[in-house]
């Protein structure tokens, strides 16, 4: 083909847009002393600089990940408390908690179009039309929560033993359960595979209702509450504690079906009541924390194997 004579007209178009937010949320525990004094600073917003180390480190490290100063207002006043310290366990828990949450959008489209008419060496004239579309679309959303103190993220504490397993994992699956014994259930993550809560059913139905009927998930110390029952004074619950032929394995699978089984059915002769602390966060393939080891012990099967007992934090 030759091209003697052409007329042909081309355009094209582009667009762009792109939206970005953030909010931080900062919000400091209510102190715990009931007297304090303003000071005139209290009448005039204080910026970050004046703030505590940690924050501040908090400040440096989120400005690295999105890229941008941020200026931010909190602790409004500063705070002078009577010169002679609370002894109150809340003022030992003081914290902070900040939740920040960042978001990024944006989209491009792009047109072209082309028409015209070509005549030949031969004579033929030739019209012709195209068009051509592209778009995407991006969108990113990421957030972040930190707790400290008395603002950390509530988490409770029951027994774990591991029948099948060399320590306790959570799953990401969750299922609700009335963990405080106040009538209002809480999410909690599953126990995996080989791992399951020890449980004495008080109230013999056949099922396990509530924290009460699990070790430590009130008091805050299984063990403790385990030893509660040792008539022997042994160190060890087994078969001379009246107890020991009640506690049972709670067992929840996947499918949320419970089982409730006897000690003596995994071959479980005796719970020793010492306990080691080294805790371990359990978190997910997110890095969010389901719960945290708190301390470990040991247990014996009839065999003369062992087996190791946990108590976890679960968070709620």
């Amino acid at each position: 083909m030759r091209i003697t004579q052409s007329q042909v007209s081309l355009s094209a178009e582009r667009q762009f847009s792109a939206e970005q937010s953030s909010t931080l949320r900062l919000q400091s525990a209510p102190a715990p002393s009931t007297e304090v004094t303003l000071s005139p600073a209290a009448h005039q917003p204080r910026s970050l600089n004046h703030m505590d180390q940690h924050v501040s480190l908090i400040k440096s490290l989120l400005e690295s990940i999105l890229g941008y100063e941020i200026k931010f207002w909190g602790f409004d006043g500063e705070l002078t408390p009577p010169e002679t310290p609370s002894s109150s366990p809340q003022a030992e828990s003081a914290g902070f908690s900040l939740e920040t949450k960042y978001t990024y959008a944006e989209t491009e489209n792009a047109q072209f179009q082309a028409k015209g008419k070509v005549k030949t060496a031969t004579g033929m004239e030739i019209q012709f039309s195209t068009e051509l579309s592209l778009s995407r679309s991006y969108a990113f959303s990421s957030q972040t929560e930190i707790y400290s103190g008395s603002m950390a993220r509530p988490q409770k504490d029951p027994l774990i033993l591991n029948y099948a397993a060399a320590a306790a994992t959570l799953s990401d699956q969750k299922f609700n359960f009335d963990l405080s014994s106040d009538g209002r259930p809480q999410e909690i993550s599953l126990l995996r595979q080989g791992s399951a809560f020890l449980a004495l059913d008080r109230n013999e139905d056949g099922k396990i209702n509530q924290g009460s009927e699990l070790f430590g998930a009130q008091s805050g110390d299984g063990f403790a509450d385990l030893a509660q029952y040792d008539n022997d004074q042994n160190g060890w619950i087994d078969e001379g504690d009246a107890v020991f032929a009640h506690l049972k394995l709670w067992i929840k699978d996947d499918s949320g079906q419970d089982q409730l089984v006897p000690l003596s059915d995994k071959g479980i002769g005796a719970l020793f009541l010492g306990h080691a602390q080294a805790r371990f966060n359990l978190n997910n393939s997110s890095n969010e924390t389901l719960g945290q080891i708190r301390s470990s012990g040991i247990y014996l099967r009839e065999d003369g194997s062992g087996g190791s007992m946990q108590q976890i934090d679960l968070a709620v």
